[in-house]
C-alpha cells in the first residue's frame, strides 16, 4: 500500500503542567532550607491530611529555582499560549510537606495565587517498590495526580504521575489535584518530602 502523508495541525488545549528535572545540588540547597517547628506550622492554611507541614524562606527557595521559573516565564509559556509574557514569576509562599505512610492530600487547588506548584526532595526506595506492585487503573501508592473538567468523552481529563527526587511541576493556581496515600508495609516509615510553592505574575 502506498504511504500517503495527511497535513495536521495539533492543537493544545486546556492548562499548562509543565515538570522539570532539578539538579542534584539544586536539591541538598532545597533540603537544607526545611526545617521543622512549631513556629513554621503551615497546617491551618492547606487541605492536606498531613501532621509535619512547614513554612520555609521564599527568598532562598526563589534564589535556587529562580533558572526555571525564568524559562518557565520566557520560553515555555509563550510556546504554549501562543503569546509573550511580559512578566515574571514571583514567588508569593512556600512550604514543606513530611508525608508519613496513611497520610494523604485531597482533591483540592491553590488560592490567592495565579501558579502552583511542587516539587519533590526525598521518595523512599520502599514507596517506589510499592508503586511498581500496584494493580489498579489510578496513579498507585503515594502518586500525584492532575484533573479538570470531569469525566469527559474524548478527551484527557486526568494525569498521573509517580513522582522521583527532583521532580518539579508546575500548573495554574485552578488545576485541582491530590496525592494519594502509601502504605506502612515493607517498612516504608521513611518520609515522603515535597516542597509546593505558589506564585504571582509580576512585570520585569
Amino acid at each position: 500500500m502506498k504511504e500517503i502523508k495527511i497535513p495536521y495541525k495539533f492543537y493544545h488545549w486546556g492548562p499548562l503542567l509543565c515538570k522539570f528535572k532539578l539538579l542534584p545540588e539544586e536539591l541538598n540547597q532545597l533540603r537544607r532550607l526545611c526545617k521543622k517547628g512549631k513556629i513554621y506550622d503551615h497546617r491551618k492554611e492547606l487541605a492536606g491530611v498531613i501532621e509535619g507541614e512547614y513554612v520555609i524562606n521564599k527568598h532562598a527557595y526563589e534564589r535556587i529555582i529562580s533558572p526555571y521559573l525564568e524559562a518557565y516565564s520566557t520560553q515555555i509559556f509563550p510556546k504554549f499560549y501562543g503569546k509573550e509574557l511580559g512578566k515574571k514569576l514571583e514567588t508569593h509562599i512556600v512550604w514543606v510537606n513530611y508525608m508519613k505512610p496513611g497520610e494523604c492530600n485531597p482533591p483540592h487547588l491553590h488560592t490567592n495565587c495565579q501558579f502552583s506548584s511542587v516539587l519533590y526532595t526525598q521518595v523512599p526506595p520502599e514507596l517506589k517498590k510499592q508503586q511498581e506492585n500496584f494493580v489498579g487503573n489510578g496513579g498507585g501508592p503515594g502518586s500525584i495526580s492532575f484533573m479538570m473538567n470531569g469525566d469527559t468523552d474524548y478527551a484527557v481529563n486526568m494525569i498521573h504521575e509517580a513522582p522521583e527526587e527532583g521532580d518539579f511541576y508546575m500548573f495554574p493556581y485552578n488545576l485541582y489535584h491530590f496525592v494519594a496515600s502509601y502504605s506502612s508495609a515493607a517498612k516504608t516509615k521513611k518520609e515522603r518530602i515535597s516542597i509546593a510553592a505558589n506564585f504571582d505574575f509580576v512585570k520585569t
